[in-house]
């Protein structure tokens, strides 16, 4: 229920008229990575299914789920749904493909990151890879298709996964993974563009974290960098046209860095709830929750820019 809580506190204390200027990302709603509650025979998403499967086990649904987006549009929030973990698949999970695993020459597979939300060893799949790519259109088009109007964009997390110059041996003939990345975020972007009649607002997020630069054919990054100022320069080439921040997941520990990105740079600050800290602000000491909602509205009553590596 902390999705309920955290945007009820946050909507008592910010004026409706900056309510616009959050967003706030819906995390942790699917069954397995790779798969999110969405069968690819059927090309459609799945009405019920359990999100972290394998630990909290949460009753979910189609109904909760816009249940749970309403709640924060009505608000007066944007509102962002969590795509993917970068190309990542649960390997304990029951449709996981083997033949589209990340290799390198060696046959290496590459292990991504495993938290309560996965059941097996997440492993990297190969974006070169024909199927893959189907499935990516596939799953996008669902989704587009049950919440194009009830979202403001879709966040691609963990985009940086794919490195540059990486060449892929997942098939017979080898295959540059980075390049094969790069035209998968551009095509789902593109997808995403063609529902602007129903939500002309619709963007489609990357992560690149600085490592990578998705981004440049992306609308912007929402990346998992912790608001670590090291971050912020690298990112700022791929997203000097577009939105740059990220998501906090140590809202207590990296205080300081929500302080520097709002102060030096006039970046978005970062709040959360579910991981690491796992104190989002329906529960955050009163003088730290005060300290960001100060500057936000510092930045946003004085129309502040952020920070770029160009200028327009």
């Amino acid at each position: 229920e902390g999705w309920f809580k955290d945007l009820q506190v946050l909507a008592e204390r910010i004026p409706r008229a900056h309510r616009s200027r959050v967003a706030v990302c819906l995390h942790g709603w699917y069954d397995y990575f790779q798969q999110y509650a969405y069968d690819h025979k059927s090309r459609q998403l799945l009405k019920e299914w359990t999100a972290f499967p394998g630990t909290y086990k949460v009753p979910m649904s189609l109904a909760e789920m816009h249940r749970r987006l309403k709640f924060a549009k009505d608000l007066g929030f944007r509102v962002l749904l969590y795509f993917s973990d970068g190309t990542n698949s649960d390997s304990g999970a029951p449709g996981f493909h083997t033949e589209y695993v990340l290799k390198d020459k060696s046959g290496k597979s590459f292990p991504g990151w495993k938290g309560p939300d996965s059941l097996g060893q997440p492993l990297m799949m190969d974006p070169s890879v024909p199927g893959l790519r189907d499935w990516y259109r596939g799953y996008l088009k669902a989704l587009l298709d049950e919440y194009a109007k009830d979202v403001d964009g879709f966040v691609w997390d963990e985009t940086f996964y794919i490195k540059p110059d990486f060449i892929s041996y997942t098939r017979p003939e080898p295959a540059y993974a980075d390049r094969a990345m790069m035209s998968l975020v551009s095509e789902l972007t593109q997808m995403v563009q063609t529902y602007h009649d129903r939500n002309p607002d619709l963007v489609f997020l990357a992560s690149d974290l600085g490592e990578t630069s998705y981004a440049l054919v992306a609308h912007g990054t929402y990346q998992d960098s912790a608001m670590r100022e090291s971050a912020w320069g690298p990112s700022m080439f791929a997203n000097y046209r577009n939105c740059l921040w990220s998501c906090n997941w140590f809202p207590l520990h990296h205080a300081k860095e929500n302080e520097i990105a709002s102060e030096k740079y006039g970046l978005p600050q970062g709040v959360s709830n579910g991981w690491e800290d796992n104190c989002g602000p329906s529960r955050m000491p009163a003088a730290l929750l005060d300290a960001v909602l100060e500057r936000f509205t510092r930045n946003v009553e004085s129309n502040r820019e952020r920070l770029r590596y160009l200028t327009p």
